[in-house]
């Protein structure tokens, strides 16, 4: 194969993955090795065969959970996709996912002083009982 022709086959594998099939794009690359991965079907959580990044096939993002803020498939978590969550509004949903992680990281505090106050009390109702017991 000569160079213009691997040009113009390069050019046209571009040009397939950029186009869309059904509403969805015909290629993503993965975002840590940029290997193109095709879905013929299935859902839309992907697995690269090459490093086994998981990624959303609807963003390209990398699937990030955390408990405290959420994850990726969550609505209102700030690491949520953008496709799932106001997909045509994207001003509105970072403020209201900004919002609602404000209000999470500002109650951690409120939970973690109530933990620490209620776990002594429940250390002497424990050890109460054992004394009891024995």
């Amino acid at each position: 194969m000569n160079c213009k022709d691997f040009k113009r086959g390069s050019k046209l594998f571009k040009a397939w993955t950029k186009s869309t099939t059904e509403g969805t794009k015909n290629a993503r690359r993965c975002p840590k090795c940029k290997v193109f991965i095709q879905r013929l079907e299935g859902c839309d959580q992907m697995s690269c065969p090459r490093c086994r990044t998981q990624f959303c096939y609807l963003c390209g993002e990398r699937i990030v959970h955390s408990r405290i803020l959420g994850g990726h498939w969550s609505i209102y978590s700030v690491l949520g996709c953008r496709y799932i969550y106001k997909q045509n509004q994207p001003v509105q949903r970072k403020i209201i996912r900004g919002l609602l992680m404000s209000i999470v990281l500002t109650s951690l505090p409120i939970l973690a002083v109530m933990f620490l106050a209620v776990s002594p009390a429940y250390g002497v109702y424990y050890l109460h009982k054992y004394i009891r017991r024995h």
